[in-house]
């Protein structure tokens, strides 16, 4: 039988969560993300064509980067604070269910503006404007509910794709110590006065937002 969302005990809060099968995505993965670092890359630019490399604040789910990485960058950016007597103050900032939060459009556009070609972007546009979701709760199951937003969890590439919307973050905040675990944020600043650093903080989270 189908169970429409509205019937639904109001203490029971189904968001949306984006999740896919491994068969579901294996040619998906297949014929996107192997020219991550090849020629499909329409743009000449260097620069941009290694575009996981080319935010080093990063330190979550690539090569040579972890927990210890940005603990380390951040511990010695502290240090050096010291050296010069100066106050450090820090922002630590968690994206609640942030996977879920991916709005898919703007990241077609980022896709785009690093160079990904046509054929690329029309398979990641099919991929997700093809995506929906089942609530099953014992034998009764939903009707289907497209997904909107949201990157797949459980998905071979869903982190990738993650970092891509989420690596230029850094842009956004300027004269600051800023790095990112996944979508974990650390904000930092130091100077003489107090009072300085928590007005500079303000300007940044309106920044952000």
């Amino acid at each position: 039988s189908d169970l429409a969302f509205d019937d639904c005990p109001e203490n029971i809060q189904y968001g949306e969560i984006s999740a896919s099968s491994v068969p579901d995505q294996v040619e998906l993965f297949n014929n996107f993300f192997t020219n991550v670092e090849s020629s499909s890359f329409s743009t000449e630019d260097e620069s941009s064509k290694n575009i996981f490399e080319k935010f080093k604040e990063q330190h979550g789910f690539r090569s040579g980067f972890s927990c210890q990485t940005g603990i380390h960058e951040f511990i010695s950016y502290i240090n050096n604070a010291l050296g010069q007597k100066l106050i450090t103050l820090a922002l630590f900032i968690d994206l609640r269910k942030a996977f879920d939060l991916i709005d898919s459009l703007v990241l077609l556009l980022k896709l785009f503006h690093y160079g990904y070609d046509n054929n690329s972007l029309g398979l990641m546009s099919y991929y997700f404007n093809n995506s929906s979701q089942i609530v099953k709760l014992q034998n009764t199951h939903s009707k289907p509910s497209k997904l909107k937003y949201g990157v797949r969890q459980g998905s071979v590439f869903g982190p990738l794709l993650f970092l891509i919307f989420i690596n230029d973050l850094p842009l956004c905040i300027l004269r600051a110590f800023i790095e990112l675990f996944a979508d974990d944020t650390t904000l930092a600043k130091s100077r003489k006065k107090l009072e300085k650093i928590l007005k500079d903080f303000d300007k940044k989270i309106e920044d952000l937002n």
